[in-house]
């Protein structure tokens, strides 16, 4: 592939439900053979999944109902084996649609995280400014909630959503197109991604629709196993009860979260596939435009 014309040709125009459901045939048609190619990295990764379930689980007891301990380099490391395992992942999956290897790839999406990161914090800043108008410039700012300041990070979410959201666009362009540059054609490929703002939303919203449907009941087990963890934990922290879990329940939660790693690398696979056929339409589309 050695200019977009090249690489065009042999794309194809979809629509968002055509975009989810090649993705689901392509993984289905892949998957099997992908994994006997590549058993011992898929195993390693699910793996490490295993254990970033119990290390989650293990830091963060009844996080969800009676909050945890902080643990901040604890809580850091935990960050970076979940995020180097997530890239690893993705970054294998691109690698067998482009034809680069593993580590190209992993680069590639490393080089993203700052893009990724200024969205973040610039979404920060904007709710700390907003919280603190909401109780600073309040009249009585001790009558205000401080449930109530921590619910704006969510209520202002949808912009975050809305801003944020070309960027898969432009993320999967810069992937899937060596000779491109990413600061250079970043503003480019955003505006792209916003003008298609609403392919971009429908289809990933239906894929990941897709995908939580999919392992809510496949991951089931695990779900079922953090829940009683958390609430054991509620029942010893809150109530002083003695501690009710068996002595296998750590093995089994590490056993049933690897297989909901290797169940994640599946999805991952799928959302691969999702985002470069979305891609592909809206890099089609473009060229049509500018005919």
């Amino acid at each position: 592939m050695n200019n977009d014309k090249e690489l065009y040709n042999d794309f194809k125009r979809r629509s968002y439900r055509s975009c989810v459901s090649d993705a689901f045939r392509t993984t289905r048609k892949t998957i099997w053979p992908l994994t006997k190619a590549n058993w011992k990295l898929f195993l390693f990764l699910a793996l490490m999944q295993g254990a970033i379930g119990v290390w989650t689980e293990y830091l963060t007891p009844g996080v969800m109902y009676v909050g945890f301990d902080f643990h901040p380099l604890s809580l850091f490391m935990l960050a970076i084996m979940v995020l180097a395992t997530y890239l690893t992942i993705s970054s294998k999956m691109f690698a067998t649609i482009n034809g680069r290897g593993l580590r190209w790839n992993f680069t590639r999406q490393l080089k993203t995280l700052p893009v990724s990161a200024g969205f973040l914090i610039v979404f920060l800043l904007l709710s700390i400014l907003c919280i603190y108008f909401c109780i600073v410039k309040g009249k009585n700012p001790d009558s205000i909630p401080l449930l109530n300041a921590l619910s704006v990070p969510v209520a202002l979410s949808p912009i975050l959503l809305i801003f944020s959201l070309p960027l898969a666009f432009a993320f999967t362009q810069y992937i899937m197109e060596p000779e491109r540059k990413l600061y250079r054609s970043l503003w480019k490929s955003y505006s792209t991604g916003f003008r298609r703002w609403g392919f971009i939303f429908t289809t990933i919203a239906l894929g990941e629709l897709c995908v939580i449907i999919f392992q809510t009941f496949v991951c089931l087990p695990n779900y079922i196993l953090t829940t009683a963890h958390n609430y054991s934990a509620i029942g010893v922290s809150s109530y002083n009860d003695a501690p009710d879990l068996p002595a296998y329940f750590y093995p089994l939660l590490f056993g049933v979260s690897t297989f909901s790693g290797m169940v994640k690398i599946c999805v991952t696979l799928f959302e691969v596939y999702t985002l470069y056929y979305m891609y592909q339409t809206i890099c089609i589309r473009q060229k049509e435009r500018k005919m």
